[in-house]
């Protein structure tokens, strides 16, 4: 009877044994099948990327025509980096949060500036893949409004990748193609980790574009050879600007650095000089843009 009772133990043992290992071996297959669906959702996700950064160079359509009632005064184009880089700590905070804040306020204050604008926005980075060089028009060249550039800029929250701030400039032809009025172009950056220097894109974009242009960098952090650079690309516009994000530490200086630069636009100092001609002109008699207000001089940039 005893004897009868072991092998039937035995046996229920054997089989609870095996059933657990037959459970375990179908979890591991289960997991492993988990994997390797995972596979070619990554690499259909890559192709995608790759596929986004080609189409990010193909040319924006100026959304405004003769016909159109709106008639902007000038054209401002923002390129922001939010690249690898930028995902870095200056001054115990994020670099990307300092461009973004800086932007916020750049923004409020175009928002009450008295100029008719139209605006475009492109970054450089923000990409899963480290070693991906992306630029995206996340706003195409159109009439400027305050809350979908807040929206805009509110999704950018992570970086990643290269920096090619030599394409975005390169790609601000594209965008401008079709203008006639002044073109503002500002730039905000650490310039750091770039793939290759922006200041051939910045020299040609100044030989199509010629004197309606200028060309402002903010230096986000104290890179030393970031810094020569942006001051370079901002000399070659003649009328540009360059600042550092600690120098812009109040309402105050930000404020001042937006008046610098619409200033000449609304004293209408800033020719229209269509980019697309053979013939040469000459600009001996055109006033030169003074950046630099008299002391008597009143700002009329911002409406009372």
């Amino acid at each position: 009877m005893n004897q009868t009772l072991s092998i039937e133990t035995a046996k229920a043992i054997n089989n609870y044994l095996f059933q657990e290992k037959e459970t375990q071996m179908t979890q591991l297959y289960q997991k492993f099948y988990r994997q390797l669906i995972l596979i070619p959702v990554l690499l259909c996700g890559l192709l995608g990327c790759l596929s986004q950064h080609q189409a990010s160079h193909t040319p924006i359509e100026y959304e405004f025509n003769i016909t159109s009632p709106f008639k902007p005064e000038c054209n401002v184009i923002i390129i922001l980096d939010a690249s690898a880089s930028m995902g870095s700590f200056h001054n115990e905070e994020l670099k990307i949060k300092i461009a973004t804040r800086l932007l916020h306020k750049i923004n409020n204050l175009f928002n009450v500036a008295s100029i008719k604008m139209s605006l475009s926005l492109i970054t450089i980075g923000r990409t899963l893949w480290p070693l991906q060089m992306k630029t995206e028009i996340v706003i195409p060249l159109k009439k400027y409004d305050h809350k979908s550039l807040a929206k805009a800029v509110n999704h950018i929250r992570w970086t990643g990748g290269k920096s090619p701030l030599a394409d975005a400039i390169t790609s601000v032809y594209d965008v401008a193609l079709k203008t006639s009025e002044p073109l503002l172009l500002l730039i905000i950056t650490d310039a750091d980790d770039l793939e290759k220097s922006p200041v051939f894109s910045a020299e040609n974009l100044k030989m199509r574009f010629k004197d309606r242009l200028c060309i402002h960098t903010i230096q986000v952090g104290n890179y030393d050879i970031g810094s020569r650079m942006l001051k370079k690309i901002s000399k070659i516009s003649e009328c540009g600007l360059f600042s550092e994000s600690d120098s812009l530490n109040n309402d105050q200086k930000i404020r001042e650095f937006v008046k610098k630069i619409l200033l000449p636009v609304k004293k209408n100092q800033m020719p229209s000089i269509k980019p697309s001609t053979n013939k040469k002109i000459d600009h001996s008699n055109q006033k030169r843009i003074i950046m630099t207000p008299k002391k008597n001089d009143t700002w009329d940039v911002y409406q009372k």
